[in-house]
Parts: structure tokens; C-alpha cells; sequence
């Protein structure tokens, strides 16, 4: 499984130095305010306002100096810059004064010259006024809208020249409802017409200004799986694969409403697993290679109340049989092992409220892991929580089952949540599959969205999002249910994972009103009789018996027993029929 990275790691967070260097040491104070604009066509106008006052005894400051700004973009994109530039205008004192530009990756510089020498107790305003084209994207039926902050240890002092910025938001009413403000520390006034968001300088050290408007996202999904052939002939048998399919999801805070517009070929029966995943079963012609391809759509929502923290209780409120169960440990999940039973005892304290442990279990796996990008792109085996602990390196998969295996050893329910975490900067086909964590909390009664490797980036991200596409959820172990199992009839042949081609969108189709339920009851169980079910026992019991692996004690007896008892005619047909069984 390929792994995504937050969206955040991708922002730049910006230096914005608009200090004056005089020729001589003095001291001077430079106020900064930044006012972002966003109209109800979603573009972003920007005023920048810098104001250079002179507060020293006898020097000035030389009308050779410059003053510099910078116009930022969300990642690259030179025509974006280009066209942010294009707009922008200098003014000082009326008069609109010419600048240089030098283009950048992600941000343009513009210097203008000082038009008179500035002395003891004058200030000198100049004032930057553009459309910024990339501070904003509409990605499906959402809004998001950046704005850079300061490197961690940026120094509002610089000698002695002192700056001070003031950053504010102004958004139409008319655009939708405000979803979420990161840094949460920003102060929110709603007026008649614009929502007026403030944000102190030193919220913004080593934070990058994230708002996302909108309360639903809609994505396209598409998977694709290839049914090679598995027979050179037609021998009239089929090959059967099982395979999961994108499930509804009903959370504190998110819901997922999925609904399928295609699905070929059809399936021969779609079930519900213990933990309400949805699975599809479909069958292809063993001696042809053909797809099996499946296209939907998922309606993903914030609930109007959201997660509330202070209703969450202890945790002798949790239900004893998920305690039972989703505590237990698995391959990847050492929850037994003695260093990760002491790291989850020091964390957990005396501390019996459930929505607190996890705050601080959450704590812990950012600041004591890093994220590699080595390892994403790279070989990328998984190595589970204990190896993490210990300086593994680590992708998401890493950071869930770490954050997962210290919840389960501090006795509360986890289990591991698998699909998307959709960035809106990678096209359709480049969207990465993503795994994070569920935690059931006690007192709301419900699972809750934990994903503690977009929390490396800034955001405590407990609750889930609108950026999260849920294909299907673990609780046995990581690999159990897998995505994608065959039982085929003759040669071995590859299986591969299936395919996503996924994408946030609009709104989804009106005639796309097939949901998992109605799937449940167009393709329900087809019930096996005796003697298929004891045929592909013996059928997998001989395969293994064959070939050395080591089936289980029943499957010998099976086979050997299958040996005695059927004619001379039935094992040549069998030994045709040899069937194999893989998983990915």
C-alpha cells in the first residue's frame, strides 16, 4: 500500500521579512498588516500594508534602501505567480511606485526603492495590493484557503529593528459555511457580509494559515482489478475473487454515503463482514484474462454537532465485549510486549478519561516520531509499533499501528481504518492510499477518526475530516480482512492489488442513488451445498498437501481420506481442476 502524506508538509511556511536595513545601526519599528480578501468568487485580494517608522536620535534611513514583499502560491506554479504579480500594484503616498520582481519556486520578491530618506519620528507607508490566483482552491464542493506563517524560530527582533505583523481573513457570507481555521488559536467575529478571522504573529511560528470552507465533500472513485488467466484452456471453470469494496461509514463527527454507478462484471453475491465492511464477490473465466472494475461515488459530511471532547467519559463506561476484542494484540500490534505495556502505563498516568489518554497518546507519537520520506518512496515494508517506538522508520502506516498498539495496551478499544487521505494539489490517478486509526470513546457511544501522521503536520486531527475516503476498517489485525482474494483453477498466477482512480468532485450524479444496502439485497449470500463446500476443502487441502506447505491437521485427513474414498476418474478431475488461493 502506498501512503500519503498530509497535505500541510507540502505548504511552504514563509520568512516574510519586511525589516529595513539602514546604513547605520538605530532603531526602527515596522508594522505589517496582511489583509486577505475572499469574495464570493473565491479569489483571494490581498492588501499589504507596511509602515517604517524612524525612532532613532540622529540617523535616517537612506533613501538608497528598498523595501521588499513577497506574494506566495500554494506548491509551484510559475503562471500562477506570474498572474498573482501581474495584478499587483505599489503605492506610497498616493503615488504608485515602480518595483522589481524576481520569480521564485513558490513566491515572488518584490523590491521597491525608498522615494525620500525617512528621519527621526517620520513613518513611510507603502502599501502592496494584488489578486493572489494561488492562495485558494476549490477542490470538489470545498474551498481551501492558505496564507504562509513563519519558520519555528523566526526572530521578530532583527538587530534592532523590530516588526510586528497582524494577519486577518475576511470571507463572503455568501461562500459556504466555514468548516474549520487552523491555527485554532485565531479570534472569529461574524459581521453582516464577511466572517473577519485574526491571527496573532506568534500563532503562526512554524504554522502555515489553513480554512477550509464547506461541510460535504463528494469524490469519484474507480477501482480497477486485473482476472488473469489462469488456464491455457477453456475447460469451463470459473475463478473466484473476493474483494473489498468502499463501505458507509457513521462516526461522532463524519459520515461516508457511498453509491455505486457500475459494477462489472456484476457480482454473484455482496456481504457484510463482522465490522461492516463491504465485500464483493465476483466470478471471470478461468482461461481468460478480463478487469473486474467498479464505479462510485462517496458523499463524506460533518456532522452539525461534531465531536464534543467534554461528553467523552472514562473508561469503565466502555462496552466490556469491544474492550475483549479491540484490545487484543496481533502481527504489527505488540500490545502484550513489556517496553510497549510501560510507554503506554506512563502515558495513561492516573488518567481515566478516554478522549484525554488519547490526547496524550496522540502527543507522544508526533513529537517522538519522523515521518520518512525516504521509506515512502522507497522500499516500504511494514514493521509495526514496537520497531516504530524504537527509531523505525515511519509512514502512516507506522504512525497508526504505534498510536494504535499504546490505545489497545492502555485498554481501550482501536482498530485500523484504511482509503484515502485526499490531497487537492495530486490528480486523480496519483492519489495515495492512506491507513489512520478509530478509538470507540465512551459517553458518545461512537468510533472517532484519529489520525496522528497529519498531526505531525500541526493539525491534532481527532474527529475526522472532509479529506478522508474510507475503503474499509480492521479490527482482527492490519491485513485482515485483505483487499483482494482468488480461488482459481490452474496455474498460479499473479494477483495484484487492485487499482483507485479517485478524485474529489462537485456533486455526485443523480442517477448514482445505488447504495451498499441495496447491494446487500441485489447480490445476498449464495448458500454452498454440502458437497461444494467438502469439494473445495479437499480441493485446497490437496493443493497444499502437494506442493509442501503446511495446511492444517483437518485438511490432511481430508485429503487423505478423499484419496480412499473417490474413483480413479474423480482424482484425474481434480488433478485438473488444481485450484489456488491468493490474497493481496
Amino acid at each position: 500500500m502506498r501512503i500519503v502524506l498530509s497535505l500541510f508538509l507540502s505548504l511552504v511556511v514563509y520568512a516574510l521579512l519586511g525589516i529595513v536595513l539602514p546604513a547605520s545601526a538605530a532603531e526602527f519599528n515596522v508594522v505589517i498588516d496582511r489583509n486577505y480578501t475572499i469574495e464570493s468568487d473565491g479569489l483571494v485580494r490581498v492588501t499589504e500594508v507596511h509602515r517604517v517608522t524612524n525612532n532613532s536620535n540622529n540617523l535616517l534611513i537612506s533613501k538608497s534602501n528598498q523595501e521588499t514583499f513577497q506574494i506566495p502560491i500554494v506548491g509551484s506554479g510559475e503562471d500562477l505567480l506570474q498572474k498573482s504579480v501581474d495584478t499587483a500594484v505599489v503605492n506610497v503616498g498616493g503615488v504608485n511606485l515602480p518595483f522589481t520582481t524576481v520569480l521564485n519556486e513558490n513566491f515572488a520578491e518584490l523590491k521597491v526603492a525608498y522615494p525620500s530618506e525617512l528621519r527621526r519620528g517620520q513613518t513611510l507607508t507603502f502599501t502592496l495590493t494584488y489578486t493572489n490566483f494561488g492562495l485558494s482552491e476549490k477542490s470538489g464542493s470545498l474551498i481551501d484557503i492558505y496564507a504562509p506563517g513563519f519558520v519555528s524560530d523566526f526572530n521578530f527582533t532583527q538587530g534592532l529593528t523590530t516588526v510586528r505583523y497582524n494577519t486577518v481573513y475576511r470571507i463572503s457570507n455568501q461562500l459556504p459555511e466555514i468548516n474549520f481555521v487552523l491555527p485554532e488559536t485565531a479570534t472569529t467575529e461574524v459581521g453582516d457580509n464577511y466572517t473577519t478571522i485574526s491571527f496573532s504573529q506568534e500563532s503562526l511560528l512554524g504554522r502555515t494559515i489553513w480554512i477550509q470552507l464547506g461541510r460535504t465533500q463528494h469524490y469519484y472513485f474507480k477501482i480497477s482489478l486485473q482476472a488473469i488467466a489462469t488456464d491455457s484452456n477453456n475447460t469451463g471453470y470459473m475463478n473466484e475473487y473476493r474483494m473489498i469494496l468502499p463501505r458507509d461509514i457513521d462516526e461522532a463527527a463524519v459520515t461516508q454515503e457511498v453509491f455505486f454507478a457500475s459494477i462489472n462484471p456484476e457480482p454473484f453475491q455482496v456481504l457484510e463482514d463482522t465490522e461492516g465492511n463491504l465485500v464483493g464477490y465476483f466470478k471471470t473465466p478461468s482461461h481468460i484474462t478480463t478487469e473486474i472494475s467498479v464505479v462510485g461515488y462517496a458523499r463524506v459530511s460533518m456532522k452539525d454537532n461534531g465531536l464534543k471532547p467534554e461528553l467523552v467519559t472514562g473508561q469503565s463506561d466502555l462496552p466490556t465485549d469491544l474492550v475483549s476484542f479491540y484490545t487484543l494484540p496481533a502481527e504489527y500490534w505488540e500490545v502484550d510486549n513489556e517496553q510497549i505495556q510501560e510507554v503506554a502505563s506512563t502515558l495513561k498516568g492516573n488518567e481515566t478519561n478516554v478522549y484525554k489518554i488519547v490526547e496524550n497518546t496522540y502527543d507522544f507519537v508526533v513529537q517522538n516520531i519522523d515521518y520518512s520520506e525516504i521509506k515512502r518512496f522507497g522500499i516500504n515494508e511494514r514493521q509495526g509499533a514496537l520497531r516504530t517506538l524504537n527509531g523505525g522508520a515511519a509512514v502512516c502506516m507506522e504512525y497508526s499501528d504505534l498510536f494504535l498498539t499504546l490505545i489497545r495496551a492502555q485498554g481501550i478499544p482501536a482498530r485500523a481504518a484504511f482509503g484515502y487521505g485526499y490531497d487537492p494539489k495530486e490528480p486523480e490517478n496519483a492519489q495515495e492510499g492512506h491507513q489512520w486509526v478509530e478509538v470507540y470513546m465512551p459517553g458518545i457511544d461512537s468510533w472517532v477518526s484519529v489520525d496522528v501522521t497529519w498531526g505531525e503536520n500541526g493539525r491534532s486531527l481527532i474527529g475526522g475530516d472532509l479529506n478522508h475516503f474510507y475503503t474499509h476498517v480492521a479490527g482482527e489485525g492490519p491485513n485482515n480482512p485483505t483487499f483482494v482474494e482468488r480461488v482459481s483453477y490452474g496455474s498460479s498466477s499473479p494477483l495484484d492489488l487492485p487499482s483507485y482512480i479517485f478524485n474529489a468532485i462537485e456533486e455526485i450524479p443523480a442517477n448514482s442513488t445505488r447504495t451498499a444496502a441495496d447491494l446487500l439485497k441485489e447480490y445476498p449470500e449464495v448458500q454452498k451445498t454440502d458437497i461444494e463446500v467438502i469439494t473445495d476443502r479437499f480441493i485446497n487441502g490437496f493443493r497444499e498437501f502437494i506442493f509442501g506447505t503446511e495446511p492444517s491437521r483437518n485438511g490432511r485427513v481430508l485429503v487423505l481420506a478423499g484419496i480412499i474414498l473417490t474413483s480413479g476418474a474423480i482424482l484425474m478431475l481434480m488433478l485438473t481442476m488444481l485450484r489456488s488461493k491468493k490474497t493481496a
